[in-house]
This record gives structure tokens, C-alpha cells and sequence, in this order.
């Protein structure tokens, strides 16, 4: 983009991201490559859906669609405009200055009531704005005022000179352009030099009621206001069906002009003040590609106290970003400015916190290019602004506790307890246990973490056994409650006795040693099995498991393990745990192991009738012993290498002391 434009933009933009009052009614791009006599409109940008017809001499249809390349190319090589150069009708030549002109090429749409209707309040148009992109590929020739366009009631546009509801602009020098309104010439200003020739010119006409004002700008130069003329209370009305031309008169289609046009646009309203920057921005669509807000944040709700993250995502890099706000279904947005409870204002992301009930609003995001800015205020955009509710709430439970119902631990294990809850913050929390005497507030000064939504029970002992909830408050409301969940905290089981295998293991000092002789019921779900090493690699029972337990309903007799002296070193009445291969939850699952290598050794009952090589894969650790038919427990040393780094171990058979 050239250097001026881009300097100048700046400027525009500000203005026009204020404009809210008008409508974009008809925007004829002019640039579909065609083939074809007709040429439709915009809809998915103005609200009219109609399409305009190509003739020569008014009556015969013809092809006026332009090659690639002959519309505004700053940006795009292949852009299209429409063609109404006279070469592009060879029959159709001026004639010597002086003179008059054969008939040449129009684009008309002619007796259409969703024409009078679209672009007036029942018909009548009482301010507007039209703006259109055209290049002229000669100088005028005198006597011949070209007229660029027209809209008039009634079957045919005619000419707009001495028509009462009509509207129009011409050429009337090489240096003066007309517009007319309500049959008369309202526009006329004298440009210091000729239009020039061969190079895109910007039009654009305004009138809010008050004045009429006319801007002019070029694909290297910003538009800006050249004349205004006060004028109150001028309307036209174009009854009920309209006629729209382009490139000539509806009569005679002897004021041909000699040239292209693209991006025809009428909007209903003006931007007020504005209006500059919004005609500049209008400019600047067709010199280079504005930004597209393609996703926003939904519209959402939230507690007074919280924090709330606002976002937009663009279709382009390198943009700035303005983040405004403005009172629910206003349409009037204002800038934020970071500090307080802004920060990101001139981001794609925008973060509010301590969020009160004033935060309440449409929220909109200016995303801005060296081509123009795109907002998300369903105007500009087809994304809507994000309306932000805010609500005052006492505590409400969003995710209850955890563990949900029931824990078992060893005595130096560590438990946690946590639940969530939203509501306007501040929020206090304090957690309650019941020993057996009710709940009982747990004092901060012991634990520090009593006062917040995790508790943590570090190295449990007994007296920790309790029933353990949370209460939430604020300023609406509480004390909430969650629901509670009871921790049963485990004597450690008897240290191996001197001189016994288990004994030995331990003075080995491995990284874990289960032994599976709990005698507590696994059917809980929650029964721990002890790491004998004092490490902490506590696993958990699956609930279909059997162990040493003689309470479960479907077994009584506890699983018989090695035993002296059948089996040296091993203690009398040693149980085991009993899995099925394929069962479900019948394992024993146990933490995740930090070597990517280790020896392990086990004691297993597996009862076949003949040598099989079995392979089994869990969680990514690999198993191939060559096992031998056996009916008695056997001692057997491996190596094994781990393919990923956290592996957690699940038995599959009858197994002792491991």
C-alpha cells in the first residue's frame, strides 16, 4: 500500500469505529467474471438481493463484464470490474469533441418494488449515502456530461435532470462533477485540475437531513470532503417500484461514460460525525484486505468477584486491536483502557477481573490492518458483540468431593480431599472432620490447608480417621456444604520377621516390596496394598481380587500363599492374592515405577499341563517368561526393560510375597 493511504487510514479508522447509524442496503460489487448479461448484488453484505441487467443501446443484452486485471489491482492482479469502455461495444464509438455521442452500454434494473422498498422507509429516502469506484479511459468530450448513475420511481430511471424523486450523478466538465436530488443540482464543485484518466477514482455522496456533502479520493490518495451544501429536510420518494442505472441515461442512452465502475454501494443513514473516517474505510476495502473476525468468545455469565477472559480470532496476523464496551443491546461502544480490572484492551484477549455488576455489557473487539477494521458488532461483522451477564450467588457446588465416598490409608501415607464451588468472590472455605462427635472445624494453625478447597493429610496417623467435608461461604450466602467421604487410616502391617525371605527382600532395600497379605476386604474397591520398603508405592486392590480376607460374601477361606517349610523362609499362615487372567478388576494395580529398568522377582501359583511361552502386555511393559507345568510356588529372577517411563504394574496371577 502506498504511503499516504496507509498514513491516512490511521485517521479513518478512528473515526469509523464509532459509526453505528447506517444500514447497508445494496452493494453491487461489479466484479464476477461473467460470462453473462446480468450481474447480482452483494447479499451477504447488503440487505437487497437483486440483479442488475447488461444491455447496449438500452435494449440489446450484451457481456459488460470485465476481463481479469481491470479492476483495482493494489491488492489483486486478477480483479474484475464492469466494462463500459466503448471498445467493449466496437459498434459504439464518441464522436469529435462538440459533438453528441451514440447510443453506448448500461446496466439497469428497472420496475422493481424490492428496489423502492429495500432502500426507503416506505419509499422514501430522507438521508443516505452512495459510494462507487470508477476510472475513466479518456478525457470528456465536450457537450456529452456522462452520467454515471441514476435512481428514480417508476419504470425507467429516465434522467434525473428535473425529476422530482430522482437522484443522480454526471460528469459535467473534465473538472466538475454534478449531483443531483429531487430535480435539482445540488453538488457542482470545480476540481483545480481534470479528473484524471486511467487511474481508480472514489465517490462518495452523504446527506443526513441537514447537509449534503461530497467526497473524492483516489486508489493513491485518502477521500476527503470537497464540497457541502446545507440543505434540511429534502427527501425523494420512490414510491412503489424504482429504477436504478448504471453508466448512462435511461433515455435515448445517448450520455454514455466511457469507462469502468466497481463496488456501487447505497446505504440508508449516515455515520454522523463519523462519516469521513466511514467513506474512507469504504475506500480502503478495495485497495487491500480489511481483517475477518472469524470467532469470538460466547456470550456468558458470571459471578460477581471472578475473572472472565474475553477473546477474538482474525484471519490475518500483525493487527492491532481495540476492545470496547457498551450498554446491552445499545449498539454504542466506547474504548477500554488497560488498568484495574482490565488488562489486554488492546489485544485479542481481553481478561476482567473481579468482576462486578457494572462489568455487565456488549463487549466488541476493533481489529484493525493497514486495509481498514472489522468489529464484531454484527454490523461490520457477522458475529454478534459478547454480552457478559453478571449475577451476585452464594457458594454453588461445581464438582463435589474427592475421593467421593470412602479412602482407606496406612498410618505415614498422604491424603488429599478436594472440591469446587463457583460463586461471587471473595469465597472463604473451611474444612470439617467428624471423629465420631460431630463435624469439627479443622484448625488452619495445624493445617494450612484447611482454609482453602484441597486438603492435604500428610503422613496420616490414626486419629485422622474421620468423616471429611467442606464448607464454601461469601458475601450472598453459606456456609455450602459438600458432600462427605470417609478416610479409614490402616495400622502399617508387622515388619517381615528376622531371618524370614521377607526380611531379606527388605534388607535388600528395593524400590517396592508388596507382600499381599492384607486380610482387609477388597470387595471396597479401596483397599491398599502396602509397600513393605517404607517407599510409598502403595497399589490398590482391584475389587473382584482375593486376598487373606475371610468376610467377602463370595469367598471364605483366605488365598493360601507359601508356606514353611514347604517353602523355606516364607512365615506360617503366609496368604497371597488371587487374580484372574482377563478378569475384570481382579488385579492389583500399583503407582507408577521411575526406573526405565528393573529386576524383579516373584513367587507365583500357575497351574498348566504342559511348557507354554505366554506374552502379556499391560501399559506398556512387556512380559515373556518361559514358564513350566508347575504345582507349587517357584522363584524366578528377571530382567525387564520398560518402553515408556511410566509404567504402572498389573499382576495377572495367584501370587505370594513379590
Amino acid at each position: 500500500m502506498k504511503p499516504i493511504i496507509a498514513k491516512l487510514l490511521l485517521i479513518s479508522l478512528a473515526l469509523a469505529s464509532s459509526a453505528q447509524a447506517q444500514t447497508l442496503q445494496l452493494r453491487l460489487p461489479l466484479a464476477d467474471a461473467g460470462p453473462g448479461t446480468t450481474t447480482a448484488s452483494d447479499t451477504n453484505l447488503g440487505t437487497l438481493n437483486v440483479t442488475m441487467n447488461m444491455f447496449s443501446n438500452g435494449t440489446v443484452a450484451v457481456n459488460l463484464h470485465g476481463a481479469a486485471g481491470t479492476g483495482i489491482t493494489n491488492l489483486n492482479l486478477n480483479a474484475m470490474a464492469l466494462d463500459l469502455t466503448t471498445n467493449n461495444v466496437p459498434s459504439q464509438l464518441l464522436t469529435e469533441p462538440g459533438g453528441s455521442s451514440d447510443a453506448g452500454p448500461i446496466l439497469k434494473l428497472e420496475n422493481s418494488a424490492a428496489l423502492a422498498t429495500g432502500l426507503g422507509n416506505g419509499g422514501v429516502i430522507s438521508n443516505f449515502m452512495v459510494t462507487f469506484w470508477m476510472k475513466s479511459v479518456n478525457t470528456l468530450y465536450g457537450g456529452n456530461t456522462p452520467r454515471l448513475w441514476i435512481l428514480a420511481p417508476g419504470t425507467t430511471a429516465g434522467d434525473f435532470d428535473g425529476n422530482a424523486n430522482g437522484m443522480g450523478m454526471q460528469y459535467q466538465t473534465s473538472s466538475q462533477m454534478y449531483f443531483g436530488f429531487g430535480g435539482g443540482v445540488i453538488l457542482n464543485f470545480t476540481q483545480p485540475q481534470p479528473y484524471p484518466i486511467n487511474q481508480w477514482m472514489f465517490f462518495a455522496v452523504a446527506y443526513d437531513g441537514t447537509n449534503f456533502v461530497q467526497y473524492y479520493g483516489t486508489d493513491m490518495q485518502a477521500a476527503t470532503a470537497i464540497q457541502t451544501v446545507a440543505s434540511s429536510g429534502k427527501t425523494i420518494n420512490l414510491g412503489a417500484a424504482a429504477s436504478l442505472v448504471i453508466g448512462n441515461r435511461d433515455s435515448s442512452y445517448t450520455r454514455s461514460f466511457n469507462g469502468w465502475m466497481t463496488d456501487f454501494r447505497i446505504y440508508n443513514g449516515t455515520a454522523g460525525s463519523a462519516t469521513a473516517g466511514f467513506v474512507q474505510n469504504i475506500q480502503y476495502q478495495k485497495l487491500t484486505t480489511i481483517p475477518v473476525i472469524t470467532s469470538t468468545s460466547r456470550s456468558q455469565s458470571a459471578y460477581t468477584g471472578t475473572t472472565i477472559d474475553l477473546s477474538v480470532t482474525t484471519s490475518a496476523s500483525g493487527l492491532t486491536y481495540q476492545w470496547q464496551a457498551g450498554a446491552v443491546g445499545s449498539g454504542s461502544y466506547t474504548n477500554i483502557s488497560n488498568g484495574g480490572q482490565f488488562s489486554g484492551a488492546t489485544s485479542n484477549n481481553l481478561v476482567i477481573s473481579n468482576v462486578q455488576a457494572g462489568n455487565q455489557a456488549d463487549y466488541v473487539c476493533v481489529a484493525t490492518s493497514g486495509a481498514g477494521s472489522i468489529t464484531n458488532d454484527g454490523i461490520g461483522s457477522d458475529l454478534p458483540p459478547i454480552t457478559l451477564t453478571v449475577s451476585a450467588s452464594e457458594p454453588q457446588i461445581v464438582t463435589d468431593i474427592n475421593p467421593t465416598n470412602a479412602t482407606e490409608a496406612y498410618v505415614g501415607q498422604t491424603v488429599t480431599f478436594s472440591a469446587t464451588f463457583a460463586g461471587s468472590l471473595p469465597m472463604t472455605f473451611q474444612w470439617m472432620v467428624d471423629t465420631g462427635s460431630g463435624p469439627t472445624p479443622i484448625s488452619s494453625a495445624s493445617n494450612p490447608s484447611a482454609l482453602s478447597n484441597i486438603l492435604t493429610l500428610a503422613n496420616v496417623q490414626l486419629t485422622n480417621a474421620g468423616i471429611y467435608s467442606l464448607a464454601a461461604s461469601n458475601a450472598i450466602g453459606g456456609p455450602v456444604s459438600s458432600s462427605s467421604s470417609t478416610l479409614t487410616v490402616l495400622a502399617d502391617p508387622a515388619a517381615p520377621v528376622s531371618g524370614t525371605y521377607g526380611a531379606l527382600i527388605v534388607s535388600n532395600n528395593p524400590i517396592a516390596y508388596w507382600r499381599f497379605n492384607e486380610t482387609e476386604d477388597p470387595s471396597t474397591g479401596i483397599l491398599p496394598a502396602y509397600d513393605a520398603t517404607g517407599h510409598g508405592f502403595v497399589g490398590l486392590y482391584g475389587q473382584y481380587s482375593e486376598n487373606g480376607c475371610t468376610n467377602a460374601a463370595y469367598f471364605s477361606t483366605p488365598i493360601e500363599g507359601p508356606q514353611s517349610p514347604a517353602f523355606p523362609g516364607f512365615i506360617t499362615n503366609n496368604t497371597a492374592v488371587q487374580t484372574q487372567n482377563g478378569g475384570l478388576d481382579t488385579y492389583v494395580t500399583v503407582p507408577p515405577l521411575n526406573p526405565k529398568s528393573y529386576q524383579y522377582q516373584y513367587v507365583y501359583y500357575y497351574d498348566v499341563d504342559q511348557p507354554r511361552r505366554q506374552s502379556s502386555r499391560q501399559r506398556g511393559i512387556v512380559l515373556e517368561p518361559q514358564w513350566q507345568r508347575r504345582r507349587r510356588f517357584g522363584l524366578w529372577t528377571r530382567r525387564q526393560q520398560f518402553r515408556r517411563g511410566r509404567v504402572g504394574l498389573q499382576l495377572e496371577q495367584q501370587c505370594g510375597d513379590l
